[in-house]
């Protein structure tokens, strides 16, 4: 009950009690009045209770299929259940009502349902079948009222009633329309599926577009120029259009840093693919992971090393800076860019996806970090990497992509022991130093390796293997 339903009630009883008190002072000096008519007995007080906590029904609000309803009559209150005027209701979702004289019963026609009723009668009928009320309809100076329950009962409303300590009843046959973030949240609470308004957000501050762009809600902004003091809020203005100025040196530094890169690898005429390709290989080359920032973790000492401007301008970084540098970078290249938070093997990890020609793709800069670009972990799809990372699938958008896997672009994919023994020969003839492949669809033992190198009769023979991943490297000498 709301808090000044509560006063209104305190309000009554003490100026019942004021009441009693002067009658009985007076009546003392007189001794002329009633006691019987100046005190309200039980079943009137109880009576005069029941008004008030009817009237704080009216403080309740009605949303129907997302839309708030403002009813002529008021709401009001029986047996803690809010009570709906019927025939107001039935208007708004087009049922015909008739009231029978004779029977004075009341019957409601819509589509394929027909339902009888009568006031004080717990029993309703739905296509002749029986429904039992917890609390009967009831009629109010003259209009029927219906339990709140009967939406669901009789109409087949999903009904969501006193949520987050407000009396606000949801009826929805459909999904909740959606107009604000606090909608949503509303939405997500209560288990109500929902649309937005006019088909997108309007927010008109960072952290509400942040919200939007972190559940993929189509959003357009309309607040004042963002002053950005973090380097996700810059990425974030980027990627949605925001305006913004940058008040934040660090991120100014990193901003400039990443443009420069962006204009010197980036050509007119290269593709998606040849984008992102020349990202990465430029993050692996020009970054070496910050073990003791990773064994210390976050510090003011390694703050930078969390973030884009340990690995643009210092060089160093741990997942976290490799990851929101190729966000940045990704995304001043045009690539449609996702920093993604999960674990490798247990440990918390970040890295990214891509949309690489319609298709997503997860990339990982930080374990190709090595001495050499091994390409291990470029353009995978969520079975190739969820043997060793883990997320929230939920939180983004499936990885089906393969035509853009590094391995299988470039034709070094084998698909049985023959294909391994024909593109091990080969490579072999090129004299290269070293080389790779990727195991499709089948896995091999060290023994199987030895003997294939027996059978081309290699004289020295060596290789390493990701067996999470198939990808085997081999020495070409």
């Amino acid at each position: 009950m709301h808090k000044t339903i509560k006063l209104f009630i305190s309000f009554i009883l003490v100026l019942i009690l004021l009441t009693s008190t002067t009658v009985c002072d007076s009546s003392n000096a007189a001794n002329t009045a009633n006691p019987a008519q100046l005190f309200p007995d039980e079943q009137n007080l109880k009576e005069i209770l029941s008004a008030v906590e009817r009237a704080s029904a009216n403080h309740s609000d009605v949303i129907l299929n997302g839309e708030r309803i403002e009813f002529k009559n008021q709401l009001v209150m029986e047996n803690t259940e809010t009570m709906i005027p019927l025939k107001e209701f039935c208007a708004l979702i087009n049922a015909q009502v008739n009231w029978d004289p004779g029977t004075k019963s009341i019957t409601i026609t819509k589509d394929n349902l027909n339902i009888a009723l009568k006031s004080d009668n717990k029993t309703v009928l739905k296509n002749n079948n029986a429904i039992l009320l917890n609390t009967p309809p009831k009629a109010y100076n003259g209009i029927t009222y219906v339990p709140v329950s009967f939406m669901n009962e009789v109409f087949g409303y999903t009904v969501q009633a006193a949520v987050n300590g407000y009396d606000i009843i949801v009826l929805t046959n459909g999904k909740f329309i959606a107009k604000s973030i606090s909608d949503i949240l509303y939405a997500k609470e209560n288990n109500l599926p929902f649309e937005l308004f006019g088909g997108r957000l309007k927010v008109n501050n960072i952290y509400d577009a942040s919200y939007a762009a972190d559940n993929r809600l189509a959003f357009e902004y309309a607040g004042e120029k963002v002053k950005i003091g973090e380097h996700w809020e810059l990425r974030l203005a980027l990627k949605h259009n925001i305006p913004y100025e940058i008040a934040s040196t660090e991120v100014a530094a990193s901003y400039d840093k990443a443009k420069a890169i962006i204009n010197t690898l980036i050509k007119p005429n290269m593709n998606e693919y040849e984008k992102e390709l020349a990202i990465y290989e430029y993050i692996v080359k020009n970054t070496e992971y910050d073990a003791n920032a990773a064994i210390n973790g976050y510090t003011a000492e390694s703050k930078n090393s969390y973030n884009a401007y340990g690995m643009l301008v210092n060089g160093r970084a741990v997942c976290q800076g490799y990851a929101e540098a190729a966000d940045l970078l990704f995304t001043l290249a045009g690539i449609e860019s996702i920093l993604i938070t999960g674990d490798d093997h247990g440990i918390p990890h970040a890295w990214n996806i891509v949309k690489i020609d319609g298709e997503y793709y997860h990339v990982d800069s930080t374990l190709d970090d090595s001495k050499e670009i091994r390409h291990y972990y470029l353009n995978l799809s969520d079975k190739d990497i969820e043997k060793a990372h883990t997320w929230d699938r939920k939180s983004y958008p499936e990885c089906n992509g393969s035509k853009y896997n590094y391995f299988s672009y470039n034709n070094m994919t084998v698909s049985d022991r023959n294909e391994l023994k024909q593109y091990i020969k080969e490579q072999i003839k090129s004299r290269k130093a070293f080389f790779y492949v990727k195991l499709n669809g089948f896995e091999v033992e060290d023994k199987d390796l030895f003997d294939i190198a027996a059978e081309l009769r290699l004289r020295t023979f060596g290789f390493s293997m990701n067996r999470e991943l198939g990808v085997i490297k081999l020495d070409g000498k």
